[in-house]
């Protein structure tokens, strides 16, 4: 496997009050696998959905 990881830090030219803005990415590169079949039963799984509500916080 190999992974890299990298940010960059930068104050736009919109951005007024000379906030740093902080991008990041990451990317992981794996080896193919080779092609083999499974069995998931159904009561092995858990499903849970959540939603949100409200208005969203910005800090």
């Amino acid at each position: 496997m190999k992974a890299e990881f990298t940010a960059c830090r930068e104050i736009p030219d919109t951005e007024s009050k000379g906030r740093v803005h902080t991008s990041a990415a990451s990317v992981a590169v794996f080896p193919e696998a080779e092609d083999f079949d499974i069995v998931i039963n159904d009561n092995d799984l858990k499903i849970d959905v959540f939603r949100s509500g409200g208005a969203a916080v910005r800090m």
